[in-house]
């Protein structure tokens, strides 16, 4: 494990091509030095999957369009509904609040919309977590009944997933 405060220390540790998937976001901090990372790392990672999350998302709250522009289909995006509201407000407004002129968007209609606008992974977290790829392949994790993990709505769960999803990514399968 290596840190990387600036943007050149990061470009040094991405030198490494042994270095195959990448988790950004949790404590990384809102704001252009974030942003900064985050371009970086989409820059160099061609061939590499990258996993955001948390920080890496808000960061990019105010204007969006550029980190899409960024993104491949080897990019995962992991948000809770706070910062798919931030990055899609269009889609979290229409899943939330359907207008009369327009049918109903549901979570998995957002994310999937989500997920071809960004032309990454989308995986939207909540009771009932969707996982969308831009192909429009979806899946659906309930959590209810024996499935239920009421604990996953504590802060820092979604910091461990994003790590789960960028160590399952670096594991050629």
């Amino acid at each position: 494990l290596q840190t990387a405060d600036s943007r050149g220390e990061l470009e040094a540790v991405l030198a490494d091509t042994r270095i195959n998937a990448i988790a950004l976001g949790p404590a990384l901090g809102v704001g252009e030095a974030t942003r900064d990372k985050v371009r970086a790392v989409l820059g160099l990672s061609e061939s590499r999957s990258v996993v955001l999350d948390a920080d890496a998302l808000s960061s990019f709250a105010d204007d969006p369009e550029p980190l899409f522009e960024a993104l491949g289909p080897s990019a995962v995006l992991t948000p809770h509904e706070g910062e798919f509201a931030r990055l899609f407000p269009d889609l979290s407004e229409s899943a939330k609040h359907p207008s009369l002129a327009a049918p109903p968007m549901s979570r998995i209609d957002a994310a999937q919309a989500a997920a071809a606008r960004c032309g990454a992974t989308v995986l939207l977290k909540g009771p009932a977590t969707v996982i969308a790829s831009p192909d429009g392949t979806t899946g659906l994790h309930p959590a209810l009944y024996h499935r239920a993990a009421p604990w996953l709505g504590t802060a820092g769960a979604g910091d461990v997933l994003a790590g789960m999803i960028g160590g399952l990514l670096a594991h050629p399968m």
